[in-house]
Protein backbone atom coordinates (compact mmCIF):
# COMPACT_ATOMS: atom_id res chain seq x y z
CA UNK A 1 0.00 0.00 0.00
CA UNK A 2 1.34 2.99 -0.97
CA UNK A 3 1.83 6.48 1.05
CA UNK A 4 -1.45 8.31 2.51
CA UNK A 5 -1.91 11.45 0.80
CA UNK A 6 -4.35 14.09 3.28
CA UNK A 7 -6.04 16.48 1.83
CA UNK A 8 -5.98 19.91 3.13
CA UNK A 9 -8.87 18.82 5.35
CA UNK A 10 -7.34 16.61 6.71
CA UNK A 11 -4.08 18.13 7.64
CA UNK A 12 -6.36 20.80 9.36
CA UNK A 13 -7.60 18.69 11.98
CA UNK A 14 -3.81 17.20 12.63
CA UNK A 15 -2.47 17.92 15.84
CA UNK A 16 -0.26 20.86 16.31
CA UNK A 17 -1.53 22.14 13.13
CA UNK A 18 -2.64 25.58 14.44
CA UNK A 19 0.30 25.54 17.19
CA UNK A 20 3.50 26.38 14.47
CA UNK A 21 1.86 29.46 12.89
CA UNK A 22 1.71 29.77 9.21
CA UNK A 23 5.22 28.35 8.64
CA UNK A 24 4.00 25.07 8.74
CA UNK A 25 1.45 25.57 6.58
CA UNK A 26 3.62 27.49 4.02
CA UNK A 27 5.95 24.71 3.98
CA UNK A 28 2.58 21.59 3.26
CA UNK A 29 1.83 24.07 0.71
CA UNK A 30 5.54 24.55 -0.83
CA UNK A 31 5.97 20.52 -0.83
CA UNK A 32 2.72 19.68 -2.78
CA UNK A 33 3.64 22.76 -4.93
CA UNK A 34 6.86 21.16 -5.88
CA UNK A 35 5.88 17.64 -5.81
CA UNK A 36 2.78 18.40 -8.36
CA UNK A 37 5.75 20.23 -10.50
CA UNK A 38 7.72 17.75 -10.65
CA UNK A 39 5.50 14.98 -11.70
CA UNK A 40 3.74 17.26 -14.60
CA UNK A 41 5.09 18.16 -17.70
CA UNK A 42 5.65 16.17 -20.85
CA UNK A 43 8.86 15.29 -21.61
CA UNK A 44 9.04 14.15 -24.43
CA UNK A 45 8.65 17.65 -26.09
CA UNK A 46 11.78 18.95 -24.23
CA UNK A 47 13.41 15.67 -24.84
CA UNK A 48 13.05 16.23 -28.38
CA UNK A 49 14.20 19.81 -28.46
CA UNK A 50 17.33 19.05 -26.70
CA UNK A 51 18.19 16.66 -29.14
CA UNK A 52 17.49 19.21 -32.36
CA UNK A 53 21.87 19.65 -32.23
CA UNK A 54 24.32 16.66 -32.80
CA UNK A 55 26.94 16.43 -30.67
CA UNK A 56 29.80 18.01 -32.50
CA UNK A 57 27.30 21.12 -33.07
CA UNK A 58 27.27 21.02 -29.02
CA UNK A 59 31.26 21.08 -29.06
CA UNK A 60 31.47 23.68 -31.31
CA UNK A 61 28.81 25.85 -29.48
CA UNK A 62 31.13 25.33 -26.08
CA UNK A 63 34.45 25.82 -27.87
CA UNK A 64 33.88 29.17 -29.16
CA UNK A 65 31.89 30.03 -25.13
CA UNK A 66 34.80 32.07 -23.04
CA UNK A 67 34.99 29.39 -20.01
CA UNK A 68 37.60 27.03 -18.68
CA UNK A 69 38.31 24.28 -20.68
CA UNK A 70 36.71 25.70 -24.15
CA UNK A 71 40.37 25.74 -25.53
CA UNK A 72 40.57 22.06 -25.08
CA UNK A 73 37.08 21.28 -26.42
CA UNK A 74 38.17 23.07 -29.48
CA UNK A 75 41.63 21.64 -29.64
CA UNK A 76 39.81 18.17 -29.49
CA UNK A 77 37.65 18.88 -32.26
CA UNK A 78 40.73 19.79 -34.16
CA UNK A 79 42.57 16.91 -33.27
CA UNK A 80 39.47 14.23 -34.43
CA UNK A 81 39.04 16.40 -37.35
CA UNK A 82 42.90 15.88 -38.34
CA UNK A 83 42.66 12.35 -37.94
CA UNK A 84 39.62 11.38 -39.60
CA UNK A 85 41.43 13.40 -42.60
CA UNK A 86 44.74 10.95 -41.82
CA UNK A 87 42.16 8.14 -41.77
CA UNK A 88 40.55 9.33 -45.11
CA UNK A 89 44.17 10.12 -46.83
CA UNK A 90 44.95 6.41 -45.50
CA UNK A 91 41.94 4.82 -47.11
CA UNK A 92 42.73 6.11 -50.28
CA UNK A 93 45.93 4.87 -50.76
CA UNK A 94 44.68 1.28 -50.52
CA UNK A 95 42.09 2.10 -53.83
Amino acid sequence: MGPQVLSFAELALLPGWGKCGNMRKITVVLVTALSLSACGGEAGDTQAAADTLTRAQKDSIVADLPIPGANGVGGAMRARDLANERTARHDSIGR
